[in-house]
């Protein structure tokens, strides 16, 4: 309604008055994906920033337990399989398999 009573107002100028109304929606609309696109990268750093935070603690606690003399510290959270556990289990079961033919 705003916007029809001042179209109704200014009808003449209407020509000189759009180019610099257009401008002006333009310009916002720049601006607002300006905002737009540097909040999401700072999000993004902030992200980066808190993963190689995580990832740099889980490395000094991994050093501590190397010198410590732990396993972990050189294995991490997935040490390797106990070969010699698995080749007995693995020698049981064929066993188990003649067994039963």
């Amino acid at each position: 309604m705003i916007i029809a009573a001042l179209v109704v107002t200014f009808w003449l100028d209407l020509p000189n008055i759009a180019p610099v109304a257009g401008s002006a929606v333009a310009a916002a609309l720049v601006l607002m994906l300006i905002d737009f696109y540097s909040t999401d990268q700072m999000d993004r750093q902030w992200k980066d920033d808190e993963r190689l935070t995580r990832l740099a603690a889980r490395a000094d606690e991994q050093h501590a337990l190397y010198l410590a003399g732990d396993s972990k510290g050189i294995y991490g959270e997935y040490p390797p399989a106990d070969l010699s556990t698995a080749l007995s289990n693995s020698l049981k079961d064929d066993q188990l398999q003649r067994k039963s033919k």
